[in-house]
């Protein structure tokens, strides 16, 4: 194609120029803001602690007030991204037909999704650095955040930012459910935590098992592939590792998936409560209990 009597190649090349300049001048005024905004957010949940520790009620004690604390703040949070996500994207034409997300690639990021991507990044950083500090052993959750960091930036420095913003619609729509069942959990509603809990397992089903790989990376896979040689700092390579960091996450949907129906047909058969994260391969939960 031609862009205003330019010739493609000569276009893309200057594109990549004016990208490489726009990173040079506000890189780290965002690295800045990204370690501020995780310290913000780490700050946030212990303000929600010790707010809720000022009421003197026995079922708050101070284990199970923290994890309270902890999942109240991330319910609120997983809500708020995701309404914010969909009022960004609501008008663009990639989040109908993700076609879009490759037309004219590399394409300049749009200031909007760049800020979301910013703050996105600094939640999971700050989550990240509370689970290598509490001394829990999350091994899959440690690993979860840590392909989703990398993700995140790569997906900023490729250029990859559309289908970037599709992928945390996808995640974020299912943990609101999540959070909010284990937020019942604490408050001993035990039938808002079942109901979110069906509710969550159909979600996750639809939007990580269904939507994410034959959606999404389907279209990394296929439609980006004649684009893939223009991704920037990296090429080919870069685009590889992108791919297999969005297939390593689908690896552990699958995984999250089993221990979602084991949990379903403990409950079918025993008449048990949801009391467990199922995404964590800890047992301290069970204790809290």
């Amino acid at each position: 194609y031609k862009r205003q009597g330019i010739n493609a190649e000569y276009g893309v090349v200057e594109d990549l120029k004016v990208l490489q300049k726009q990173k040079k001048k506000y890189g780290r005024y965002r690295v800045w803001y990204l370690c501020t905004t995780a310290r913000t957010i780490r700050l946030c949940g212990v303000f929600i602690y010790s707010f809720l520790r000022s009421y003197n009620c026995e079922v708050w004690i101070k284990a199970i007030l923290a994890k309270f604390a902890e999942h109240t703040f991330t319910f609120l949070y997983y809500t708020i991204t995701f309404i914010v996500a969909c009022y960004v994207c609501y008008h663009k034409k990639w989040l109908w037909n993700i076609s879009y997300c490759w037309l004219e690639y590399p394409y300049h990021i749009d200031e909007d999704v760049l800020w979301y991507f910013l703050f996105q990044g600094s939640f999971y950083f700050a989550a990240l650095i509370q689970l290598l500090t509490s001394g829990w052993n999350e091994k899959i959750m440690i690993t979860h955040h840590i392909v989703t960091l990398l993700l995140i930036g790569l997906s900023y420095i490729s250029g990859h930012t559309r289908v970037g913003m599709l992928v945390f619609m996808v995640h974020d729509c299912s943990d609101i459910f999540m959070e909010l069942a284990k937020v019942a959990l604490y408050t001993k509603a035990d039938r808002i935590k079942n109901v979110c809990f069906v509710i969550f397992a159909v979600v996750f089903f639809i939007s990580r098992l269904i939507v994410y790989p034959f959606h999404i990376i389907k279209s990394v896979l296929l439609e980006s592939a004649p684009t893939a040689h223009l991704t920037p700092y990296g090429g080919m390579k870069l685009y590889y590792i992108f791919l297999a960091l969005l297939i390593s996450l689908q690896i552990m949907h699958i995984y999250w998936m089993f221990l979602i129906c084991r949990m379903i047909l403990r409950f079918l058969r025993e008449d048990m409560d949801v009391k467990k994260d199922i995404r964590s391969d800890d047992d301290e939960n069970l204790k809290e209990d």
